[in-house]
């Protein structure tokens, strides 16, 4: 029972932390085709997102040491592939997310209330090179999840 409950809390906060990258991406990328007012306030509220990100990822994270801790679950050892992949995956997504993804966000929400039309796309360019690397990662470690590679 607690293992199903934390695999429950885990897939939410997944998708959480996924889905709520994606529909950022999305959001920014229609806002920033509209105008420069547009993507300012949808720019600023994606630099302030880094508490929420680190909020569903660090449950994902701690419910995925759940899982692998807890006696009435498979019996899932440290070193599956899957496992490391996720490990690693929570490591490189927070330092993407908050020593590039929220901080590139900040300056793209500058050049945009700016209206610097030049520094606007270098910083669009910039968030969407790394959130594209961010969401990529992501993607490898639920095919790995899903899965259950090296199990």
């Amino acid at each position: 029972m607690i293992y199903d409950t934390l695999k429950l809390v885990h897939v939410l906060a997944v998708i959480l932390w996924f889905g709520g990258g994606v529909m950022l991406t999305l959001v920014a990328g229609r806002a920033s085709r509209t105008s420069l007012a547009a993507l300012a306030p949808v720019a600023r509220i994606g630099a302030g997102l880094g508490s929420f990100f680190g909020a569903v990822s660090g449950v994902a994270f701690l419910t995925g040491v759940g899982m692998v801790l807890a006696t009435d679950g498979p019996a899932w050892e440290w070193g599956s592939t899957f496992i490391v992949i996720g490990v690693v995956v929570f490591l490189a997504s927070s330092v993407l997310g908050s020593r590039f993804i929220g901080p590139r966000y900040a300056v793209l929400a500058d050049a945009a209330e700016s209206h610097d039309e030049h520094a606007t796309a270098a910083a669009r360019s910039a968030v969407v090179v790394v959130t594209m690397i961010d969401l990529t990662l992501l993607t490898i470690a639920v095919a790995s999840m899903v899965y259950r590679w090296g199990a």
